[in-house]
């Protein structure tokens, strides 16, 4: 199991270029039912904000944890 956290007391959410997409991989097709997912939508979800260039949002209080079962390479 990987594992990583962080936490911040005050810090700031903005998007960027750079992102990564997650998807179901067992499934066959991407679609409605196993969409792509970016992580920075995730984020953007919990603080009920569209994701465009120009927002930018200070936030307190941040908790981040990210757990991974295994990795195989591609």
């Amino acid at each position: 199991m990987l594992k990583a956290s962080y936490e911040f007391e005050n810090g700031y959410v903005r998007p960027i270029y750079r992102g990564i997409v997650l998807w179901n991989g067992n499934e066959d097709e991407i679609g409605p039912d196993n969409p792509e997912r970016e992580f920075n939508d995730l984020a953007y979800e919990l603080i009920e904000a569209k994701h465009t260039r120009s927002d930018g949002y200070y936030l307190k209080g941040i908790k981040v944890t990210i757990e991974i079962e295994e990795v195989a390479r591609q």
